[in-house]
């Protein structure tokens, strides 16, 4: 019997992998540096509110994908809601995609 998925499909242990993968990544390389720059304290405030605003927008995202019944992604989020202001949030997540790229060689 083949195992084979159909394109696009991914298990959701290989998405834990792959996620796990990103965030220890980026992690181990970003987070000595900004514990550095900013101090224990303030570092963990940081560290806390940026996890907070990360998986509340996430939950926004999913709840948005509950109520239309199919995939969500910013831009169909942004499409729906604000179709004027879709180049800002292509802006936004671009920007965070070069951050997080340019960050993990510094």
């Amino acid at each position: 019997m083949s195992t084979l998925k159909k394109k696009g499909s991914m298990s959701i242990a290989s998405g834990v992998v792959n996620l796990s993968n990103t965030i220890i990544g980026a992690g181990m390389l970003g987070l000595p540096g900004a514990f550095q720059g900013t101090g224990w304290l303030s570092g963990l405030i940081l560290l806390l509110l940026s996890a907070i605003f990360s998986a509340h927008g996430l939950i926004l995202l999913s709840q948005a994908a509950c109520i239309t019944e199919r995939p969500c992604s910013f831009y169909t989020v942004a499409m729906a809601s604000v179709p004027r202001y879709t180049i800002l949030i292509d802006l936004a997540v671009a920007l965070k995609c070069f951050g997080v790229a340019t960050g993990m060689f510094r």
